[in-house]
């Protein structure tokens, strides 16, 4: 099960589901709600407390069919924080991974080296194709000797 979804939007479900849900129960079951992907793209979000059931609907970007129980304490505590879209799947039959879209940072490597005084050299961390350690410990050979003033005085 897969699907993505505006965070404000999956809030809005997982209170309106919840409000259906028993918070105080020996059944675990009732505090969890059924998120439902359909192969025509419909997530249906269930809730029941025995008297009661909800279920709503909406359609999502980017969907896998399958059907996932999740306990409402612990969505909401997932996506507290969240903000535009989310990705939710189903990595194994107990662990789901929600994901939000990252905002993008670009730096202006010239501009932040002219303001910090001194040489900026880009590298990637999470990349072993990336020469950035190389270009670091060349950049700072090549200064061995040299003075530096401090930017901020």
């Amino acid at each position: 099960m897969r699907f993505e979804i505006e965070a404000k939007e999956l809030k809005n479900i997982i209170n309106r589901a919840s409000a259906v849900t028993t918070k105080k129960t020996a059944l675990s079951f009732m505090t969890a709600l059924e998120f439902s992907v359909g192969s025509n793209g419909k997530l249906h979000v269930n809730s029941t407390d025995i008297e009661q059931y909800s279920s709503i609907s909406v359609t999502v970007a980017n969907h896998e069919p399958g059907i996932a129980y999740v306990y409402v304490e612990d969505i909401a505590k997932a996506i507290a924080n969240m903000n535009g879209m989310i990705s939710v799947t189903l990595v194994k039959e107990d662990v789901i991974s929600i994901k939000s879209s990252k905002k993008k940072t670009e730096i202006n490597v010239s501009i932040l080296s002219e303001k910090l005084g001194c040489p900026v050299v880009e590298t990637v961390s999470t990349s072993s194709n990336d020469n950035g350690l190389a270009e670091v410990v060349k950049t700072a050979v090549s200064l061995v000797g040299k003075a530096q003033k401090a930017p901020y005085v």
